[in-house]
Order: C-alpha cells, then sequence, then structure tokens
C-alpha cells in the first residue's frame, strides 16, 4: 500500500523539477510581427487591425480576413463551446505565433492580441494626438 504512494510522490517531485527547469516562453522575437499598421493607421485605424474591427467584425468574417492576408500563416481556430469564446490564433509567415482574437456570446470580436517584434516602434504622441484619437473611438 505505502510503495504506490511512494512511487507517485517520487513521480510528482520529479515533474515539478522538470517543469521547474524548462526555460520559460519568448517575452521579445524577432519572429514576431513586424508590422507598423497599428501605428500608421494602415490599412485601417484602431481600433481596427488588419481590416478587423473590435467590436464590428464576426468572428467567422475575421477568420477569412486574417487567412486571406499573405503576411500570416498557421492560422488555428477553435469554434465556441458552452462556456468558452471562439478563439483563433496564427503567426507570421516564417515567424512565431504573433497573434490571436477572441469573441463575445454574440460572435463578435472583442479582443485581439499582437505582439510586434522589438524593432517596432512609435514616436511618443502628443497630448493632442491622444485626444483624438480617444475622439475616433468615442471614448469618454
Amino acid at each position: 500500500m505505502k510503495k504506490p504512494v511512494v512511487i507517485l510522490s517520487l513521480l510528482i517531485v520529479a515533474s515539478l523539477t522538470l517543469a521547474a527547469c524548462s526555460p520559460p516562453p519568448p517575452l521579445r522575437s524577432d519572429k514576431y510581427l513586424k508590422d507598423t499598421g497599428l501605428i500608421s493607421d494602415t490599412p485601417c485605424a484602431a481600433p481596427c487591425f488588419q481590416n478587423v474591427i473590435v467590436g464590428q467584425t464576426k468572428f467567422t468574417d475575421a477568420v477569412g480576413t486574417i487567412k486571406a492576408n499573405p503576411l500570416f500563416s498557421n492560422v488555428q481556430t477553435q469554434d465556441a463551446q458552452q462556456n468558452q469564446p471562439a478563439q483563433a490564433s496564427w503567426a507570421t509567415v516564417g515567424g512565431d505565433d504573433c497573434c490571436q482574437m477572441t469573441t463575445n456570446d454574440k460572435g463578435i470580436i472583442n479582443a485581439m492580441l499582437i505582439k510586434l517584434a522589438p524593432n517596432m516602434t512609435a514616436a511618443r504622441p502628443t497630448l493632442q494626438a491622444l485626444i483624438t484619437q480617444l475622439r475616433k473611438w468615442r471614448l469618454p
């Protein structure tokens, strides 16, 4: 009776040790998205990214848009389930997974995560530019 418990305990300790010694996921990568569209408003202005508008675009339309974009590859989707929204992730062509999006309960994109390469930088915006952008987004 004690032998299985001892073996199980040793397996748990060994698993935890291996997990603690594995390298963490990369926080920076030159293989992330090299795109200035979020800064330059090309092809569309925020909250739009590559013609997908957060809060407006349907999931099926967004996935089609991403799949048709030559900048991206490896588009993976997961349909909505009981308590889980639909979601998609994709990579840059020849690069790492860079992007994710999820939906609300109506199938509309409600969040996007975009990982940009470290060399993608922006100039510091002026206060007036920030106010103008907030007005575009209709935020208070």
